[in-house]
Formats: C-alpha cells, structure tokens, sequence
C-alpha cells in the first residue's frame, strides 16, 4: 500500500517535471469534469505572468492548475491585467487564480485553503534604505504599487500616510523607483520579483536594495466569487489543496521557481 502511494507520488512529480507548462494546461482541460473560466494576473513573474509567445508561466499557474485538475475540475485559463483579472471574476464569470484575504474582499468571495505564501517587499534605490517598521515610516513617501491591490488587512493604514503612485505593471514601478520618480515600489513574491522584473524591466537588479523588513507575508487563495453561486466548489478545491501538499507536488512546483525553497505549500 505504502508503495502504490510513494510510486503515485514519484508519477505525479515527473509528470509536472515532463509536462510544459502549455501542456498542462491542455492536460487539465482534458481531464476535467467541471469546464470552468479562471483568471489571474499577467504580470506578476514569477507568480503568473504571459511570456513572449502569450503562454501564461508562473508557480501560482502550475500550482492551481494542478489543484483543479485533482479537483476535478478544467480550467479556461486566462491571464489579464490585474484590475480587469478581478474585476471579471467579482462578476462570477471566472475563478480566480490567486488572491489575499481581506475583510473587503470576503463580501465577494470565498477562499480556498492557502496553496502558497507571497512576502510583499518594499524595494527603494540602492543606499537609500530607510528603517520600515510599519505603515508610519512610510509617512509622506512617495510609494508605487499595483492599482487594485489590497496588500493584507494591514494595507488601508498604509494607504492612509503613503503619497500613493498606482500603476499596472512592477516594470513601471521599477522604472520610476530608478528615475526617481517615487521613494519606494511595492513588489512580490519577494526578492525573486525583484530579479524577474528587473530583467523584464532591462535595469540591472544590483540598481535597488530590498527592505529588510516585508511590508507583508500573505498566504496565496484561489478566489471563487460569490456572484458564481458555487460554493460546493471549495469543497473538492481544498481537498486537492490537502493531498498535493502531502504528496510533495506544491513543493516540487516550489523547486522549479525558488530552489531556495520556502514559498508553496507551508502549513
């Protein structure tokens, strides 16, 4: 018995190690009992992001992707700038892919068991780091950040003292954090978005510093929006959750975009 399941385990792995991520989208569509849209964001690498040829990449991809199809459930995927991704779901004509908990947006959605963990960072101009222990030290700066973002229950505060830039996509923030523009860019999932957006950006990352200090340490939920009346959905959703954290699958994803470890699958 103890066999059957570690050989399962170790196919499950492989499969995710063979499969492009194009195929496993094409692989979840196929196996799927529920056909369903889902959407997310398409410019948060590497969490979710359209690469050159407009596939959609990213862990938070791989990750749902692959809890859906346990679920039984196959995804339309779809990947859009963040305020319409929201926006489209908030109607209920999609899941969605990754969000944070926040008491606004539990009038609109249900959550799913926590699939990953986010650390929002704060990045500001190399040798121009400042102490951040809260929102009070951020008093007056001028701090870029995605436009529709609600960065934790702790973000409204911040949002209060902060001169507020929005934009749409972390290359901007970044560009304009070099240009000095702004005193701070809010980016995530921690430094590997730094480096991501860096590179997407064409800025040297060795140009930026981040605060030691996270602005948030946020768990990952697919979003199911109460417009979709489906609630049963969370149900097969969580269960999947449960089984591909303890068969390795979340951290084998994990491996593939941190290999420094510590992003998906946490208790």
């Amino acid at each position: 018995m103890h066999e059957a399941k570690r050989i399962s385990t170790v196919g499950r792995r492989a499969l995710l190690g063979a499969l492009s991520l194009p195929l496993l989208v094409r692989n979840a569509a196929a196996v799927g009992l529920h056909r369903l849209d889902l959407v997310g964001n398409s410019d948060v690498a590497p969490k979710s992001w359209l690469d050159g040829t407009g596939a959609p990449r990213g862990y938070a991809v791989e990750a749902v992707l692959s809890i859906l199809a346990s679920a039984g459930i196959a995804p339309n995927l779809r990947l859009h700038p963040w305020r319409r991704a929201i926006e489209v779901s908030r109607r209920g004509q999609a899941l969605l892919l990754s969000v944070f908990f926040s008491v606004e947006r539990e009038a609109e959605f249900l959550f799913s068991y926590a699939y990953a963990y986010d650390e929002v960072v704060l990045v500001v101009r190399r040798g121009e780091a400042f102490t951040y222990r809260g929102a009070e030290d951020l008093r007056g700066r001028r701090v870029a950040y995605q436009a529709g973002a609600v960065y934790g229950t702790g973000w409204a505060e911040h949002q209060r003292v902060i001169v507020p830039v929005e934009d749409n996509a972390p290359t901007g923030r970044l560009k304009m954090l070099a240009a000095g523009f702004v005193d701070a860019a809010v980016l995530n999932p921690g430094a590997a978005a730094l480096r991501h957006q860096a590179a997407q950006a064409g800025l040297s990352p060795d140009l930026f510093e981040v605060l030691p200090r996270p602005l948030a340490q946020l768990p990952l939920h697919i979003g199911v929006p109460k417009a979709m009346n489906r609630p049963d959905l969370l149900l097969p959703i969580n269960k999947a959750i449960l089984a591909l954290r303890a068969d390795g699958t979340l951290a084998a994803i994990e491996a593939n975009y941190f290999p420094e470890g510590g992003r998906l699958g946490r208790d």
